[in-house]
């Protein structure tokens, strides 16, 4: 159970790192989009799509890669009173990764967009 949590928290740690690195890139871009007009709520709309197209296709990747190794854990001999399907973990896993994705996706985004438009048009 603690080796799960920890993995549970690094790789939403990493997920964050992740999504505020890509915010960070398109920056200068924000800045030209609310220098031409385009509003906050648009563009948090805009890069919320991408945060949660990036979750979609990592859990649907995710599921078909564990469903393959299901079938390869069944017939080895390693799992000794265990199940390889447990309908919690295939169902609570993703839902926490997911809400995490949409979480590390908002607070970056929220970020960019309360900073002035010059200074980040300004910084490079």
């Amino acid at each position: 159970m603690a080796f799960g949590f920890i993995a549970g928290v690094l790789s939403t740690t990493g997920i964050y790192g992740l999504r505020e690195y890509l915010v960070a890139q398109r920056r200068r871009e924000i800045g030209i989009r609310i220098a031409l007009g385009a509003t906050r709520t648009n563009i948090l709309g805009q890069l919320l799509r991408k945060g949660s197209w990036m979750a979609a296709t990592s859990l649907v990747a995710g599921t078909i890669l564990a469903s393959g190794l299901i079938q390869l854990l069944r017939q080895s001999e390693m799992l000794y009173q265990v199940d390889a399907i447990d309908p919690l973990v295939f169902t609570v896993a993703p839902a926490i990764l997911a809400a995490a994705t949409a979480s590390a996706s908002y607070m970056p985004a929220r970020r960019a967009l309360r900073g002035n438009p010059t200074v980040a048009l300004r910084a490079e």
